[in-house]
């Protein structure tokens, strides 16, 4: 089956940049967990930016920065764990694009849509996909347009089926500090 998207699936397979925190270590990592090599901007991703929000209002700075630059069309993958915040700065970069309409998770849905100021957001959760085919059904190269931002939390669920990132996001919790305080890390292809 094809995604309908014209590029190489192998690219959707990004890495990720992951930093061991109590060394300070960068490895790489592809969705699947295995290592794919090491150092700033490997694997094709540059760090372009980095907020470290304490709660929401500091949540929702971080995503009106983050909308500002976004040009259309824009595929962004969200990266964390369970509770990281990814729902919670979608929400924040949705209203900061200009959507008035509550946002929810899509967590059971899969996907929701969104029209913006100049643009239509596509949010997407991929947590409860079984199979990465299942992506054929939402149609989701005919969504692709030129105005079109697609938000995908999970992406590593949707290999081969979603088109390429144009930026990656991580989000992480600090558990070493007295209050919570999150890492979230803007980048994009090198």
């Amino acid at each position: 089956m094809s995604s309908g998207f014209n590029q190489d699936p192998s690219a959707i397979e990004s890495a990720i940049d992951i930093t061991d925190e109590s060394t300070g270590d960068s490895t790489v990592a592809d969705p699947q967990g295995a290592n794919v090599g090491s150092g700033e901007g490997a694997a094709g991703y540059t760090l372009i930016k980095e907020f470290n929000v304490t709660d929401l209002s500091t949540t929702q700075a971080a995503a009106v920065e983050i909308a500002k630059g976004l040009a259309r069309p824009a595929c962004v993958y969200l990266y964390g764990g369970l509770g990281a915040g990814k729902t919670t700065l979608c929400q924040g970069i949705i209203s900061a694009l200009g959507n008035t309409s509550p946002v929810t998770s899509p967590t059971y849905n899969l996907i929701q849509e969104y029209p913006t100021t100049n643009s239509v957001v596509y949010h997407m959760d991929l947590y409860r996909l079984n199979e990465p085919e299942e992506l054929e059904f939402l149609a989701l190269a005919d969504l692709w347009q030129a105005n079109s931002i697609f938000l995908i939390e999970w992406p590593d669920k949707g290999i081969g089926f979603l088109p390429q990132a144009t930026h990656v996001i991580e989000l992480d919790v600090d558990q070493n500090v007295e209050h919570e305080q999150r890492s979230i890390r803007l980048k994009i292809p090198s």
